[in-house]
Order: structure tokens, then sequence, then C-alpha cells
């Protein structure tokens, strides 16, 4: 349903995918119901404007800010085993150094073919600065491998095989593990609590 919508906003005029849409989707059109408390925009928008509106959303364009959490984990680039810190270890693509936009994105098997696990650890979690190096730029699963001690990083390895399973993973870049994170990261604060940890790495 969302790619036929979206294929069909991209190729006609607004009448004419008005048009079409009374004709085809008018039951799912017409469906409506209250939101659920969990599922509720306002609890993220609070009392900024946003639109339901279809047709007053662009096409194009790029936010004016960019979220804190720098990702949301799309199955193209490995899902949550993404490095998503934007400097030279991060997974997702090219960064334009003046503006931090990404200039590209890289496909799945460049993704999580950037480092290797559990080879990296090995390698380097005897130096006195890995500690800080896992910090700024260890992945979310590869940090909960070392959290509950898997020396083997079995869910990081999960994350990064799920993209080969489907080819449909490889394409679309809004196939992600969790579709709210982005909303969070825009309009909830991030944390500034550190956990000092011993004996994990």
């Amino acid at each position: 349903m969302k790619l036929k919508i979206q294929e069909m906003l991209m190729s006609k005029s607004e009448s004419d995918v008005k048009a079409q849409m009374n004709t085809q989707y008018s039951s799912f059109l017409q469906l409506e119901r209250e939101w659920l408390l969990s599922d509720d925009p306002k609890r993220f928008f609070g009392d900024s404007a946003y639109s339901t509106n279809i047709y007053s959303i662009p096409m194009v364009g790029r936010s004016s800010s960019v979220g804190w959490s720098g990702s949301y984990w799309p199955m193209r680039n490995g899902g949550i085993s993404l490095r998503y810190p934007k400097n030279s270890k991060n997974t997702l693509g090219q960064i334009d150094p003046n503006t931090g936009f990404y200039l590209s994105f890289y496909n799945w098997a460049t993704s999580v073919s950037k480092y290797g696990q559990p080879a990296e650890h090995r390698a380097y979690s005897g130096s006195s600065a890995y500690s800080k190096y896992v910090d700024e730029n260890y992945s979310p699963s590869e940090k909960y491998d070392l959290l509950i001690g898997d020396y083997d990083f079995t869910l990081t390895n999960f994350a990064k095989n799920e993209g080969a399973q489907s080819g449909i993973w490889r394409r679309c870049r809004w196939m992600v593990w969790n579709l709210s994170w982005m909303v969070t990261s825009f309009y909830l604060l991030p944390s500034t609590t550190k956990f000092s940890l011993s004996n994990c790495c």
C-alpha cells in the first residue's frame, strides 16, 4: 500500500492523485479511529504544528536539524549493528564534513564489511584507549554483546546477516528496526547519563 501511494504521488499531479486515491483507496481513506495513546503523534510533537494532510507534505527537502541518534537502524545497513556516530568509523554512508549531512549511503555489502567482530575486539581490546574507542564508535549491538559478555558478538553478526536474507532489505532505506526512533531523536533530549562497566572489554 505505502509503495503504491508513493509511486502514485511521484508520477502524477495532485488532482490526479486525489481522483485515483478516491477511487482505489476510498474504503481505506474513510477508515477513521482515534489514536491509541501509545501511537498518538501528539506525544512526540506536543504543541508543535504537524500535518496529517498527505498533499501538504513536500516530496523533497532537508531537515533544518539533525537528530541526535544519527540513525534509525536501516536493515540495508545492518540494523542495530550500524555504527552511527558521524566520524570515520560510521557504516551508514559518506558524510559532508561541512554540513554533517550524508552525501551518499552505503549499500548492504559495504556497510557490513566496514568492520568485523570478534576480530576487531580481539585485536584492540588490550589497548588502554579501547574503552574510549568503544564509547565513541561501537554500534548498539556491539555494546550489548560486550555488556552480556558475548565476545563472539552473536547479536552483532546476526543483525549484519539479517539484511542478506531478503533482497528488498538491501534496496529500501525505509526498511528499519524502529520507525519511531527518528521522531524520538528529534523531539526528545538525548540522554547524558553514562554508565561505567568493569571487566566488560
